[in-house]
Formats: C-alpha cells, structure tokens, sequence
C-alpha cells in the first residue's frame, strides 16, 4: 500500500473523469506524493506516529475520486493501527480482577468489535481504492502502489472475518474458538506485507 504500515501490518485539480485512462493526473501525482514523503518515517504504531499519520491523511485533499477513496483509506489504516494496542490495553484492564474467566472474555467484547468494525471498514476502503485504480486502466503494479496488492487485500478480508467470528466466540464464551481464531488472526496479520511504493510504477502528467 501506498501510504503507511502501522501496528497491523508493516496516505483543486482534474477530475478523475478529464484524467487520461491509465495516468494519474499531475494533482493526484502530488497529493500522493507529498503524502508518500510525510509519511516515510512514520514506522510504528505509537501514539505520537498515528497522530501525525492521520493528519497526513486528514490534508489529502479532494482532487478526484481516487484521491478520495486513498483519503478514507488511510485514515481508516491509522485507526486499525492502533487497535492492537488498545486490544492489548483493555486485556490488561480486564484481567485486573476478571472475577471469572467468562467475566474476562466478556469484558473484551468491546475491544475486538471496534477491531473488527476497523479492520472491516479498511477492507472495505482498500477495495474501493482499487476499483478505483482499476477502472481508471491502471496496471496490477501500479494499483497496488495506490491502494493495494491482491494478497493483502484477500488477507485483510480474512482478517476482518476472523475478528467477526471472535467476537461472536467471545460471547457464547467459546475458548476452543478464540484459541483457534487468534492463531488465525496472528498468521493472516504476519502475512500481510508492504507492497511496492514507488510512484514511479504509475504513469502521471
């Protein structure tokens, strides 16, 4: 993907519809890559990098419908960014003084459905991005420098369905489950690998 890799895995011109099939018009060049450079050293989740990451991304500026699908996108990879944390921060809260192991499970209900609705809504960005991308005639390699690979992308989906299916064993209090599920989550996590990143693999005015 073009813009950043936090905590989960590893961003007036023309309009999209005036642009030339296949390039990107020299707006969208330049919002991408002024994005692409704030971005570059933005290496971790911590809190400090996905402020500045998601002020990069709240400056990307409507130029085309792309641009705008790149926008939503990024934003919503700065909130799953830091969910992991926020999941491992609520399992140290809950296990404080859980009572009973199903007091603990349900108490992290809230945690993997925000999670979840996350990594949901940045598969569903990233597979608009790339409709996108596609429908305007750029090549495979180009659309994974915008949005993203077909690998990941497949892998984000699983993701999301994995943590769907988490929240539901977590509350029918399923162990053998989330066992299962969480060894699944972890996998398709490491799997998912940062694409190719320069601009230059895109055409532009």
């Amino acid at each position: 993907m073009l813009l950043l890799c936090l905590g989960v895995v590893c961003v007036g011109g023309s309009a999209a519809s005036a642009a030339t099939r296949g390039v990107l018009s020299s707006a969208e060049f330049q919002q991408l890559q002024l994005a692409q450079k704030h971005t570059k050293s933005l290496e971790s989740a911590d809190a400090r990098n996905l402020m500045k990451a998601s002020a990069v991304c709240t400056h990307l500026r409507h130029v085309s419908r792309l641009i705008t699908a790149v926008r939503k996108g990024c934003l919503d990879l700065v909130r799953l960014g830091g969910d992991r944390g926020k999941l491992n921060a609520r399992a140290t809260k809950c296990g404080i003084d859980p009572g009973s192991e199903a007091a603990l499970l349900s108490c992290m209900v809230p945690a993997v459905r925000s999670y979840y609705s996350d990594a949901e809504a940045f598969y569903r960005a990233e597979t608009s991005v790339n409709h996108l991308a596609k429908a305007r005639g750029f090549s495979n390699t180009c659309v994974a420098v915008i949005g993203d690979s077909q690998g990941n992308l497949a892998a984000e989906g699983r993701l999301a369905q994995d943590l769907k299916a988490a929240v539901n064993a977590l509350q029918k209090q399923d162990q053998d489950a989330l066992q299962t599920l969480f060894g699944q989550i972890d996998s398709t996590v490491k799997s998912i690998k940062p694409g190719p990143s320069s601009l230059s693999l895109c055409p532009h005015d």
